[in-house]
């Protein structure tokens, strides 16, 4: 009988400690905030991803046509980014420097969250260390580009090394507030780099278009100056037809210029020349609807490059919306982990566990 009751009083005996580990995971770990907090990055770096591809394809272009001084305005209302133009740019590097080192923000991120993971999920010490070990090479890489690509980026690195330190320790639970205490810091200016590169890459892309943009509108006014021309230098239609037709192409012209002209000119309407020596037949007409297809097909492109910078606005608003999204959700896995205890949530916890243990002693106690 007696070797039924020591298991009881040792599993009685147990309970506290029970309790004790129950309520120090709950204080340590704020498990909503921090899933939501890895979920809100997993966006925020499936957006990014996305605009990086963008900004990579938008600058090769638009090295293609950058004047040979890198400071000279090109003519029209396009002009080159300022990180291209400047000193700054030059130090940043590459394209492909700029990539990397956007590349190696994102997975040193995704690395400390894994192993913030391993730490809250408590996996074994070869677990963490895994985790751990991925996380130094991210951050090495990083520090190695960004040293080189951005220049004061640098400068984080005693922030990254006091990381480290701490998550070195950090192999239980029970070190999962040190870590991210540690870690939070260079977390978030990481973030504020990527933040920062999105007012660069609307530059690029608005430069790269307005430059089509203003080749689409020359050419629209040089084949309007040519259907104004042709039409001066004839009579007007003597027949019904041939004025409907020219009065139709006049619609269409005056459409399309009037969209980015606000005073247009008079040679809109196509007017001929009473005094002409030709008369105004078949053939001309002809020649001035080809005028006004290209006319048109220059307005049509031309609301498609409008739109094109629309939604690169959106898109790069949401990319920003997801970085502060991600910015402000380890902002609350912080300030729930300097919260006081939740007493309630605390008292809750304890009145749950008391039933498990005693079920459990009842269990041990029926052997």
């Amino acid at each position: 009988m007696m070797l039924h009751v020591r298991p009881v009083r040792r599993a009685r005996a147990l309970a506290p400690v029970l309790l004790l580990f129950g309520l120090g995971a709950c204080a340590q770990v704020p498990v909503a905030e921090f899933n939501s907090y890895r979920e809100a990055f997993q966006a925020a770096r499936a957006a990014g991803e996305e605009v990086l591809a963008a900004e990579v394809s938008s600058v090769k272009r638009l090295e293609a046509v950058e004047p040979t001084d890198p400071t000279a305005a090109p003519a029209g209302k396009a002009s080159l980014p300022p990180t291209l133009a400047s000193e700054e740019a030059k130090a940043r590097g590459s394209v492909a420097s700029h990539l990397s080192v956007r590349t190696a923000a994102f997975d040193t991120i995704g690395r400390y969250n894994d192993t913030l993971a391993s730490l809250a999920e408590g996996k074994s010490d070869q677990a963490v260390g895994a985790s751990f070990n991925g996380l130094v090479s991210s951050v090495t890489n990083l520090t190695s580009l960004a040293g080189i690509a951005v220049p004061g980026l640098s400068a984080a690195a005693p922030i990254v090394q006091t990381f480290l330190q701490a998550a070195e320790k950090a192999r239980s639970r029970a070190e999962f507030k040190a870590a991210m205490t540690a870690g939070r810091p260079i977390v978030l200016q990481i973030l504020q780099l990527l933040r920062d590169d999105i007012n660069a890459y609307e530059h690029t892309e608005r430069a790269l278009v307005y430059r089509e943009l203003d080749t689409v509108e020359d050419d629209m006014m040089a084949s309007g100056r040519s259907m104004a021309l042709l039409a001066q230098q004839h009579k007007e239609p003597a027949t019904a037809a041939l004025r409907g037709r020219k009065e139709e192409a006049a619609k269409k012209l005056t459409v399309a210029i009037t969209a980015f002209e606000p005073e247009p000119p008079a040679w809109l309407a196509l007017p001929g020349t009473p005094e002409a020596a030709a008369d105004y037949d078949e053939l001309v007409q002809s020649q001035l609807d080809q005028f006004a297809t290209r006319v048109v097909d220059g307005s049509t492109r031309r609301t498609e490059l409008l739109a094109h910078i629309e939604d690169q606005q959106a898109m790069l608003r949401s990319y920003q919306s997801l970085l502060d999204a991600t910015m402000a959700a380890i902002d609350r896995v912080q300030a729930k982990l300097d919260a006081p205890p939740d007493l309630t949530a605390i008292a809750t916890e304890i009145a749950t566990l008391a039933v498990t243990v005693r079920s459990q002693v009842k269990a041990l106690g029926a052997l």
